[in-house]
């Protein structure tokens, strides 16, 4: 089974909808997708970047072929106000954390996670 999957949201249709898509970030902008990690108890739900932190990211972080940037949040670090950042590999599914969060050279982990599973809305698909 692949853990990578991109689903259609069911806008008007509450059977059958997955708790990400009804999942709001503490500054009220709808998720994108959520994953899980076995080593955590709760999911993580992803959010887009606007187009000023794209653009303010794009010299700062260097994506390889199929990544990209997304905000994540969980119940702990929504109480925290924080929503730090992820790189995601839109192909194999594997994610990559910050190695500081409070650092400015925004260096990502070179070793990745491997989701339990991942859900991503189906306009971030790229093949």
């Amino acid at each position: 089974m692949n853990r990578l999957t991109f689903s259609e949201p069911k806008e008007y249709q509450f059977n059958g909808r997955k708790i990400w898509e009804s999942a709001r970030s503490q500054h009220d902008q709808r998720s994108i997708g959520a994953f899980k990690l076995k080593t955590a108890k709760q999911d993580f739900y992803m959010y887009d970047l606007c187009d000023f932190y794209k653009g303010y990211y794009d010299n700062r972080v260097t994506l390889r072929k199929n990544e990209r940037l997304f905000r994540y949040e969980t119940e702990t670090t929504k109480i925290g106000g924080m929503m730090p950042l992820i790189k995601v590999n839109l192909r194999t599914g594997l994610v990559y954390f910050l190695r500081d969060l409070y650092a400015d050279d925004y260096q990502f982990n070179t070793v990745s996670e491997k989701p339990v599973w991942i859900d991503i809305h189906a306009d971030f698909n790229i093949f």
